[in-house]
């Protein structure tokens, strides 16, 4: 009963974390954070979880990424509170980190469990197929019934106007930004997605029909990415894509596969073009950061944020101004005309905590969190992510602990080759 219950339980958070993330239950809360503590406590009731919960907290490798996490950014705010003249400090995001911490705990203890990672792999295949046919569908209405549905009954009004500003510079008509009012991170959401199809489909390459089933959830996925109009999820969906199949083919074969489809793609590039209602010349084009008239982050455009913050944060550049900083500067202030919101992790993490941030703190996670795994499909997923968290921010967070725990767990108990790193 107890398996059932805790099956039942981890199947919803999964659902609130992808398809509801910023649902609150009123207080202010997201219902998925509620959610975890329920988890949480009933795991904590197992006498043999509360044995061995120091223990997992410590010794799992995945786990202990985030404590380590928490343990630098507490030790570079006191740094920051000693050193900075503009100190910031917000319980509410040291109590988050602590979420984290929770969530990475929670998640690796119950998908130990064979029944329950079934349970995970089917809702997260039902998200992927959902959100990517309902981001097509929004992309041809050019509407969102979800967002629309949601601001009305919590009063948030959604300025959909400031996502329509890059459409034609990037050869879309729409930008889609699904259930995140935000298409940069819904392009994130969707590459993971993405990401954790792909390591389905190899990991049951003797099943052929569920492979052909996986292979158009992959197509929806990426035509969705396409749709958000976003670089910054469509490079490591690109990534994610030819570095899981050179895994399975090899060199040769992937080179000649790649030729045929460029060929074919070539020939039926209007026809395509014409169907999607895309502009894939200037699509393409949009895509070098180095193009000019393509609206949104550019190379130079970044090279002028970079070059400027340093002179912004002056003296306070060792240990920043605090965890949190950056976003409670742009409640306060506003978008900034130069640093803008501080979109950037090389930004953010800078801001928020000085050089020991950007230099020790975010690649020092990044590196314990790809060692916590020798899987060449869980370090594959996770360089797509940090890809993404470097160029964009921290973003869909949860939702990367949710799959990584996934990958760390499932690829620790399937001894398959493909998977392991070589």
């Amino acid at each position: 009963m107890k398996k059932i219950i805790l099956d039942f339980l981890i199947a919803i958070e999964s659902i609130l974390i992808i398809w509801f993330p910023f649902i609150n239950s009123g207080s202010g809360r997201p219902l998925c954070l509620i959610g975890i503590y329920i988890i949480f406590i009933f795991l904590l009731f197992s006498k043999e979880n509360l044995k061995n919960f120091k223990t997992d907290i410590k010794k799992n490798l995945f786990c202990r990424s985030y404590l380590l996490y928490i343990i630098w950014i507490l030790i570079c705010s006191l740094g920051a509170y000693i050193t900075s003249s503009h100190f910031f400090f917000d319980y509410k995001d040291y109590n988050t980190l602590i979420m984290y911490l929770i969530y990475a705990y929670s998640f690796c203890v119950i998908f130990k469990n064979i029944g329950t990672r079934n349970i995970i792999r089917k809702t997260l295949l039902f998200c992927a197929i959902t959100l990517s046919l309902y981001s097509i569908y929004s992309y041809f209405t050019h509407t969102n019934i979800y967002t629309d549905f949601f601001s009305f009954f919590m009063n948030e009004e959604v300025a959909e106007g400031q996502f329509r500003d890059y459409t034609a510079e990037r050869g879309i008509s729409f930008r889609v930004y699904g259930n995140l009012n935000n298409p940069v991170f819904f392009s994130i959401e969707l590459m993971m997605l993405l990401g954790f199809c792909c390591y389905e489909y190899i990991k049951n390459l003797g099943n052929k029909r569920y492979g052909i089933f996986l292979v158009f959830v992959i197509c929806f996925l990426l035509i969705s990415i396409m749709f958000t109009g976003s670089k910054s999820g469509l490079i490591p969906s690109f990534a994610l894509l030819i570095l899981t199949f050179y895994r399975v083919l090899g060199l040769k074969k992937i080179l000649f596969y790649a030729t045929c489809y460029f060929v074919v793609f070539s020939i039926l590039m209007p026809t395509i073009s014409s169907i999607l209602d895309v502009d894939l010349n200037r699509f393409f084009v949009a895509l070098n950061p180095f193009a000019e008239n393509v609206a949104g982050s550019t190379a130079g455009h970044r090279e002028n944020q970079f070059a400027y913050l340093f002179k912004f944060m002056d003296d306070d550049f060792l240990f920043g101004n605090g965890y949190g900083w950056a976003r409670h500067y742009t409640n306060i202030n506003g978008i900034h005309p130069i640093l803008h919101t501080f979109e950037s992790l090389v930004m953010s993490s800078y801001v928020d905590g000085g050089l020991m941030g950007l230099c020790f703190i975010y690649p020092m996670f990044m590196i314990k969190n790809l060692k916590a795994s020798k899987s060449y499909a869980y370090r594959l997923f996770c360089c797509a992510y940090f890809f993404t968290m470097i160029v964009t921010g921290i973003g869909c967070f949860l939702e990367f602990i949710l799959i990584s725990s996934y990958l760390y767990i499932d690829t620790d108990n399937k001894y398959i080759k493909l998977l392991k790193s070589k």
